[in-house]
């Protein structure tokens, strides 16, 4: 039986926490598909989740690390990524988004979702503006 890493239990238990009920969720296509994405936050963190075609070369299963660079209007900024590849499943890369609502901005500038990594593009239409309002509204950290 293969041994799970801590890497790989890592992101097994931020899936889970993202399919939690009541976890905020902001989905760029059918989340789970190649090509899609999707931005939840879970106890005042967000993650960017991509679904990509492929792994990157040289890995079947497993975790690993990638870049992935977003463009937001006239500026791109690059984030590390953690991917994991599953058999029959399009792999996925988790990235940490330290502020959700600069992030959301930035996109929102651009017209659309445009993420490029190791597997091509990523280009996917916005949630509408009460979606993505929604969204951060329920992200945002609790007031006393």
């Amino acid at each position: 039986m293969k041994r799970l890493t801590p890497l790989v239990l890592l992101l097994a238990a931020g899936a889970a926490a993202a399919a939690q009920p009541g976890s905020p969720r902001l989905a760029f296509g059918a989340e789970g598909r190649a090509g899609s994405a999707s931005l939840g936050c879970e106890d005042g963190r967000a993650t960017l989740s991509l679904w990509l075609r492929k792994p990157p070369k040289g890995v079947e299963e497993g975790e690993f690390t990638t870049m992935v660079r977003f463009f937001q209007s006239r500026r791109s900024i690059a984030i590390e990524a953690r991917g994991l590849a599953v058999a029959n499943a399009p792999p996925r890369l988790d990235v940490a988004i330290a502020d959700a609502a600069a992030f959301l901005a930035g996109v929102t500038a651009n017209g659309r979702l445009v993420a490029v990594s190791y597997a091509g593009r990523t280009i996917q239409p916005l949630p509408d503006a009460d979606q993505r309002a929604g969204f951060l509204q329920a992200c945002s950290p609790a007031r006393p």
